[in-house]
């Protein structure tokens, strides 16, 4: 009676007692819930609204964008001399280097000297951003900038463009 008890038990448990279990993604969670389905990657893009810059033991430069559509500010930071390997899928003039690339809620708190409440780090980044700088100096404008940027969250990849914009800073 035990060997017979102990055989239904096992045999139910694999079976689902006259059932059986589905594991692939698309199985209820629950009693008609559905299993979350995973989205889309999405694509988004921002305009450079305003660079600002200065110079000191490292010569800084910030490029902001904003995704209205979105509400979300971007924030590329460079400086010279490029202090390390972050993002180097981004082509900077020679001897610059991408410091950090951030995304915030908040197009209103984007700009030269604006804090975001939160930002979420660019996990990768590819494209190029061009201006003219001798010697490290501070440029005075930024020719041309076309990097996309890509994110955990949705939408997950932003493109960031913009071409001949004052730097502010520039002496």
């Amino acid at each position: 009676m035990r060997r017979a008890a102990l055989f239904l038990v096992v045999w139910c448990s694999g079976l689902g007692c006259g059932g059986r279990v589905d594991n692939s993604p698309t199985a209820t969670t629950t009693a008609g819930t559905p299993s979350p389905v995973p989205r889309e990657p999405t694509t988004s893009t921002a305009s450079i609204v305003s660079v600002s810059g200065y110079e000191g033991g490292l010569t800084h430069l910030f490029i902001y964008a904003t995704d209205t559509s979105s509400d979300l500010c971007l924030t590329i930071q460079l400086t010279y001399p490029g202090t390390g390997k972050t993002l180097d899928g981004i082509a900077t003039p020679k001897e610059w280097g991408v410091a950090s690339a951030i995304r915030s809620r908040g197009t209103d708190h984007c700009g030269p000297g604006q804090e975001p409440p939160t930002a979420e780090t660019a996990i990768d980044g590819v494209g190029g951003i061009e201006f003219s700088s001798t010697d490290g100096a501070l440029p005075c404008s930024l020719s041309s900038a076309q990097v996309s940027l890509t994110f955990r969250s949705h939408p997950q990849t932003e493109i960031l463009a913009g071409e001949n914009v004052a730097v502010q800073g520039c002496q």
